[in-house]
């Protein structure tokens, strides 16, 4: 601290020595002085006694200065604690409601335990006090109270007394008890709410706040009614808040009504029709996140009940003034409240938003996509839907073409007859996809409906043939969806696609880089050496148009668990509260671990930088020491080991030369097949193994693990790689035998060691195969 502030906090203490209580205006002035000393870190504690002495004034902002600079060093400066303490107990007894109330907040800010103890007292004698604020402050001050010294309250006194005060005349009273309430009661469910509870709330809304109505709401909402009468009651005195002009008040009221539902099933579409007017009056709000929460929860309704807002589908058309998240739940809710009386304008405002998007591309995509699930909510609007895609397609923007074959994919799948409204511009289609750098959902679809409808388009397998040849750009996706149409429109039309199927199927098998390219590949062309016929039956029953459930046909439950947790966050996010919640403890969890974790190497690096300082050249040589009688020790250990493994090797000898003579000499089916449900079961049936362990000494690759076992006719149904480790199921055949020899390879690409499950229903069979699977993978 300067000198300067020396000779200023002396001359602000002769001030305050001299100066007359009664002249506030320059006592006022020192107190900001020495305050704004305070807050440049000058060390003003030695003003302590002029501040107690200033602090008997009835002046409420010089107190509130005053108890500031109480509080600040009465953590600072335990010694002064208790003359603090007293300083405000002092006050609690003053006539002021003002004074006695600031006096209650500031003590119960203490964090010293022992402090809390002294002032308890007087906080619980203020919950009985004259005056409405003081029993208010008084409130809070508890939960204070109840956070640091939990052990020292009565809690079924102060249960009693929180209940009591719940039917205090003032709402602000009544709105603290029931926080109160449900902080320190927390564990066992919070306040409990019956029907004279409920009652005393319906008489008190008029009095409470805009912020008191949504706390009230929320505990009504919570109430199931006894009976239908009361149901009503409740719902009549709600009635009245849906017009309000606060929006959390006409939510919150909302939430009650749509609860009642559940007791009136009756009038579900008549308590449905009040709620509507207010959402679509509170549109109008100026506030685009009001506006933005208000859809959202017209969207929940528009779920259950679209027929309530057919004749209003207008206030939902976009507005130049729309952000993105407007748009996209405005667009959402137009495919949900489709009619038979809108559908038409509806369509032409969604094309329209395709058209004239001034280059917006998402805007156009989610437009696209609102046009889909109408299609697929309403297929008998499909052929109108389609007629407005093709009409895309004369604009030839890249992001439009793309998103128009995806949704015409999936109207194709609902309606397969609509192909020969799009079937010839399939072709105009595939040469933009296939020239420009489209993403592979667009170019998987094409893909799709040409193996899907090979019959119909003349030009499939020349289509197939020129993403064959770029068959190297294309991603994973549409690869495997690729080697699925070819395989579907060989079987349709095998001439055309005989060479072309080859040629792809051998870019597949060399497509080391992807194991599920490979796998795909690899079963198609063991399906189709048992003949045409076979592969057709299989290939076209994966290609059977069945009927497909979208995701756009909504999940109804969560629909429900939507309404139930009407008006909060679970409507924004569309999910249940417990994913809400269990994903932020999860991310809360993760971030205490990380700062444990830190905190420990900071600790531990410290402690390591310490001992570094204190460590001199005896301990240096020590430590060598040390060193060098572990490697002693290590050396010993191993020698051991190698005795052990010495006599366990020939234990194992003798016990070889019991068992009988193993015929390695014989070759496994090239021919054999085994389904992977019929792989499963076999699996599940054996439940004696045998484990055998191979040390491969290098890292293995899985692309040529696989071929090696095939060159040995082990065959792969399944495989995988999880970080270093290599996991796959294979199978076996001797030739002349019918049996099957089922194996799970695990290789650990850090050890370098692989491990192989044999299961078999011969035990002499297993055996000898774990001798040939070693000589043909060493």
């Amino acid at each position: 601290m300067s000198n300067f502030d020396l000779v200023e906090i002396n001359r602000i203490k002769e001030l305050m020595k001299n100066v007359r209580i009664k002249d506030t205006q320059k006592r006022k002035k020192l107190i900001c002085k020495v305050i704004d000393l305070m807050n440049q870190g000058a060390d003003v504690s030695s003003l302590l006694p002029e501040m107690i002495k200033a602090s008997q004034t009835t002046d409420l902002a010089q107190k509130k200065l005053i108890n500031l600079f109480l509080l600040t060093y009465s953590s600072k400066y335990p010694k002064t604690a208790l003359m603090t303490v007293n300083t405000f107990i002092k006050d609690t007894v003053s006539k002021l409601p003002s004074i006695c109330g600031l006096a209650i907040r500031s003590m119960s800010s203490l964090n010293n335990p022992e402090l809390l103890k002294l002032i308890m007292p007087h906080v619980l004698r203020s919950l009985n006090d004259h005056s409405s604020y003081v029993r208010s402050i008084a409130i809070i001050s508890l939960i204070k109270l109840w956070k640091v010294i939990p052990e020292s309250l009565n809690l079924e006194e102060i249960n009693y007394t929180l209940y009591e005060l719940l039917l205090d005349n003032d709402p602000q009273v009544l709105l603290n008890s029931i926080q109160a309430i449900n902080t320190i009661f927390h564990e066992s469910g919070g306040i409990a709410i019956n029907s004279k509870i409920i009652s005393h709330f319906l008489n008190r809304l008029t009095s409470l706040s805009d912020w008191g109505l949504g706390v009230v709401f929320g505990l009504i909402s919570k109430y199931a009614p006894e009976n239908e009468k009361e149901s009503l009651l409740i719902l009549n005195r709600c009635d009245d808040f849906l017009r309000h002009e606060n929006s959390f008040v006409v939510l919150s009221a909302a939430k009650v009504l749509v609860n009642i539902i559940e007791d009136l099933p009756n009038l579900k579409i008549q308590i449905f029709q009040r709620i509507r007017d207010p959402l679509l009056t509170l549109l109008s709000c100026t506030n685009q996140e009001t506006n933005f929460v208000v859809l959202k929860h017209i969207k929940l309704i528009a779920k259950q009940l679209p027929q309530l807002f057919y004749k209003d589908y207008t206030r939902f058309f976009l507005q130049r003034s729309d952000l993105s998240y407007q748009t996209n739940v405005k667009l959402d809710i137009l495919s949900e409240i489709v009619s038979s009386t809108n559908v038409q304008p509806i369509i032409e405002e969604l094309s329209e938003y395709v058209i004239n998007s001034e280059m917006n591309q998402d805007l156009s995509r989610r437009a696209i996509v609102s046009l889909s699930k109408i299609a697929i909510k309403f297929p008998k609007y499909c052929q109108s839907i389609l007629q407005s895609l093709i009409a895309f397609l004369d604009l030839e923007i890249d992001y439009i073409i793309e998103e128009s074959i995806i949704v015409m994919k999936n109207i194709l799948q609902i309606l397969p007859t609509s192909i020969e409204m799009i079937k010839n511009y399939i072709s105009q289609i595939s040469k933009l996809l296939i020239n420009n750098d489209s993403n592979s959902e667009s170019k998987s679809s094409l893909i799709w409906i040409c193996g899907q409808f090979g019959n119909e388009i003349e030009k499939s397998p020349y289509i197939l043939e020129s993403l064959i040849l770029d068959f190297d750009k294309l991603e994973s996706r549409s690869k495997l969806e690729l080697l699925s149409s070819t395989v579907n429109l060989f079987c349709i039309r095998p001439a055309e696609c005989q060479l072309m199927l080859g040629k792809l199927l051998q870019l597949s098998i060399e497509d080391q880089n992807n194991v599920d390219v490979l796998d795909r590949a690899l079963f198609y062309y063991r399906i189709l050496q048992t003949g045409i016929e076979n592969a057709k039956l299989i290939v076209s029953k994966n290609f059977s148009p069945e009927k497909i459930t979208f995701q756009e046909k909504d999940d109804e439950q969560l629909t429900e668990t939507l309404l139930d947790e009407y008006n909060s966050l679970s409507i924004v996010y569309e999910k249940p509260y417990s994913q809400i919640t269990h994903n932020y403890r999860i991310l809360n969890q993760e971030k205490t671990d990380e700062s444990e974790s830190e905190s420990e190497s900071e600790s531990e690096n410290e402690n390591q930088n310490e001992n570094e300082k204190e460590w001199g050249v005896e301990q240096e040589q020590e430590q060598e020491q040390v060193i060098e009688n572990e490697k002693k020790s290590v050396l010993e250990n191993e020698n051991e080991n190698e005795s052990e493994n010495e006599n366990e090797n020939e234990n194992e000898n003798e016990d070889s030369q019991e068992e009988t003579v193993i015929n390695i000499d014989w070759e496994c089916n090239p021919q054999a097949i085994l389904l992977p449900n019929d792989f499963q079961k076999l699996w599940a049936q054996l439940t004696e193994s045998k484990q055998i362990s191979i040390d491969f000494g290098i890292e293995i690759e899985t692309g040529e693990l696989i071929e090696q076992l095939t060159d040995s006719n082990i065959l792969t149904i399944a495989s995988g790689t999880i970080q270093q480790t290599i996991k796959m199921f294979c199978y076996a055949q001797r030739i002349n035998d019918e049996e099957f020899m089922l194996m799970e390879i695990i290789i650990n690409n850090e050890t370098k060691i692989g491990t192989i499950n044999l299961k078999s229903t011969n035990k002499q069979f297993t055996f000898e195969f774990s001798h040939y699977i070693k000589t043909c993978l060493i």
